[in-house]
């Protein structure tokens, strides 16, 4: 839904008015990686929380996907994040 929404925003031709936005903010509902990962494609940063609770325990070889969810976990605890 939220890819949708930066595309639209794209054939409205804000990217050629340069008026594209830096970031979009959203709610967990939107914050999973794949959107993430969609809106930084697009030069866009999602700002939302992670959707989902934190791994019970930690793999000893994480993924990528697992490294970038746990750093967003981390940012969205930071003072600034709030």
């Amino acid at each position: 839904m939220l890819l949708i929404l930066i595309k639209e925003f794209r054939f409205e031709g804000l990217e050629n008015k340069h008026i594209m936005p830096d970031e979009m903010l959203a709610d967990t509902l939107y914050g999973g990686d794949d959107n993430v990962l969609a809106a930084e494609k697009l030069g866009v940063e999602l700002v939302c929380p992670v959707p989902g609770p934190p791994p019970k325990t930690e793999s000893k070889e994480p993924t990528e996907k697992q490294l970038r969810l746990k750093r967003r976990r981390e940012e969205q605890e930071s003072e600034e994040w709030r």
